[in-house]
């Protein structure tokens, strides 16, 4: 069993999935900064796990900042943030994708933010 796996089972919270957009921003393990927009998979009272294109950048122990697009209007960008720290890295084992899942532990809970979007600003 690997120690993911036993990480896995001894989880004090149920994980959920969730098909959330989420942008991450952070500096790179060689202290670049960089910001990474990727799918949530999951989420739990303590943590978001997340696909990335972009493995590479992230490591255990990195501190980032995550941001959970919610779905809203054209006028305003709302989402969930919270700081954390990456619990693990899990590459695509095999396949050629790649992608990578992220495990993040979260710091606290996450809080409500929003900005008003300007005319030709909105992200896809």
């Amino acid at each position: 069993m690997s120690d993911k796996e036993k990480a896995d089972q001894q989880r004090s919270f149920e994980r959920f999935p969730l098909d959330f957009s989420v942008r991450i921003t952070g500096s790179t393990p060689s202290n670049k900064p960089f910001s990474d927009h990727g799918e949530m998979s999951n989420v739990s009272g303590s943590g978001v796990c997340f696909i990335t294109r972009h493995p590479e950048w992230y490591s255990e122990g990195q501190r980032l900042l995550i941001h959970v697009c919610l779905p809203g209007t054209d006028q305003l960008d709302a989402g969930m943030e919270s700081s954390g720290t990456v619990a693990w890295v899990l590459s695509g084992q095999g396949d050629d994708t790649g992608q990578a899942q992220v495990g993040i532990a979260m710091d606290g809970c996450m809080s409500f933010e929003t900005r008003t979007v300007q005319q030709g600003d909105k992200q896809g």
